[in-house]
């Protein structure tokens, strides 16, 4: 295939990404106010995007502080984006006058939609959603932003489990480009309608993904930086992973990109589900312990300078890689880019299978939105799923197998990838 004709897929892909056979005919309710729960990173961008939109934000969070330093934040975000030419002044006015922030959780009773930002905590969400619910409208919308708790177990909390549904933003919210929207059990069509029609509104891509842990986006991740947190371990330095992945086409390796999301938010997502693995999350967990959390503490798997968020390698986490092999039993060995790259790609590919035996996604293409939009995949190669169709069903099950034998059970190969790929030989 040539580079164009991926591109050309992608872009169909996107476009098709929101589409829902059972919404024909079903128009999506009119959203002038938002509420977002929670002032912390998530929170905060999240209702700077809402802002930029045009929508009216009421920001609550329990501490006067945390507010405050939220609302200085999106102003300075505001502020550069004027400074870019993005929004003008007038605009900029017209986005700080409709924000207004609350320790009074009441004052949320009239908003059209409350999106829910706190700690990836199921007891702390439940809590929240019982509140909501006793404060808001009854046709209030509650959205949760979790990127991989239940969002039926939520919506079961609530008198309103057809008007819950997830709005999975990326970090940072008011920037990157990828809205997952999660599907509950019981959610609407009219909710659902209503959360593509606000992902237009945001200039954001919909992709809509069913209930299951990571939802699309982070099962796929997780599985893609487990990767890269194992071949660590062989090669000694996360320089050489991510070299070779921007060469690959990405625009950040995964242990640079770690660092950018923070490395204390990972270890805490792996521990709300069952604990960080003692070999493939031994580096990272010994880095969060050391308080190297990544560009917000200027250190994490790289260090960084004051002034400058450009990683640069540290002795210290070479020698920790080293040692954490060693205890593990795992050899150091030399990787060539080529066979790195491959390795971190293909992890995507039987995990995407999966999600599309599940039900999880709608269409393969999905996927490929998914980690084009949200993970950096270069969209000139059509994403995860469509560089697996390119490379041949047949070719990706023989290496996955090759490398089941090497390398361990994590090398399955789903059943429908099977099928493809005696269907293809067979044709």
């Amino acid at each position: 295939m040539t580079r164009g004709a991926d591109e050309r897929y992608l872009s169909e892909a996107i476009s098709q990404a929101a589409t829902v056979a059972d919404l024909d005919g079903v128009l999506p309710r009119t959203i002038m106010s938002v509420g977002v729960v929670g002032a912390g990173t998530m929170g905060r961008g999240i209702a700077a995007a809402f802002l930029y939109a045009g929508y009216r934000v009421k920001l609550y969070d329990k501490d006067q502080l945390t507010l405050e330093r939220a609302v200085d934040y999106i102003k300075a975000i505001i502020s550069r984006a004027v400074e870019k030419g993005r929004h003008t002044p007038d605009e900029a006015a017209v986005q700080e006058s409709h924000l207004l922030s609350l320790t009074n959780v009441g004052e949320l009773a009239e908003v059209d939609l409350c999106v829910e930002a706190a700690f990836e905590s199921m007891p702390v969400k439940k809590a929240i959603f019982v509140e909501l619910d006793e404060v808001c409208r009854p046709d209030t919308l509650i959205a949760t932003n979790t990127s991989f708790l239940d969002v039926n177990a939520l919506a079961q909390v609530t008198r309103r489990p057809d008007a819950v549904l997830g709005l999975h933003f990326f970090n940072p919210a008011h920037i990157m480009p990828l809205l997952e929207i999660v599907r509950g059990r019981l959610t609407s069509k009219l909710a659902l309608a209503t959360a593509i029609d606000i992902a237009h509104r945001l200039k954001k891509t919909p992709v809509i993904a069913g209930v299951g842990e990571g939802f699309i986006a982070n099962r796929m991740a997780a599985a893609y930086f487990n990767e890269a947190q194992l071949l660590l371990l062989q090669v000694g330095s996360p320089d050489i992973v991510d070299r070779a992945v921007v060469k690959f086409g990405f625009p950040m390796g995964p242990f640079a990109l770690m660092d950018l999301g923070g490395l204390d938010v990972f270890v805490a997502a792996l521990r709300n589900r069952g604990g960080p693995d003692p070999v493939i999350h031994s580096v990272l967990s010994t880095l969060v312990e050391r308080g190297r959390f990544g560009q917000k503490t200027k250190a994490g798997f790289y260090r960084y300078s004051a002034h400058d968020r450009t990683p640069s390698q540290d002795d210290d986490v070479l020698e920790l890689a080293r040692e954490k092999a060693a205890v593990c039993g795992i050899k150091s060995t030399s990787i060539s880019d080529h066979e790195i790259a491959l390795r971190l790609v293909m992890s995507l590919i039987p995990v995407g299978f999966e999600i599309l035996e599940e039900g999880i996604a709608q269409r393969a293409s999905d996927l490929d939105v998914v980690f084009v939009k949200g993970f950096g995949f270069p969209a000139d190669k059509g994403g995860p799923m469509r560089w697996a169709a390119n490379m041949g069903f047949p070719k990706v099950v023989a290496i996955l197998q090759r490398w089941q034998a090497q390398l361990g059970g994590r090398w399955r190969v789903p059943r429908t990838l099977r099928e493809l790929a005696e269907s293809s030989t067979a044709g």
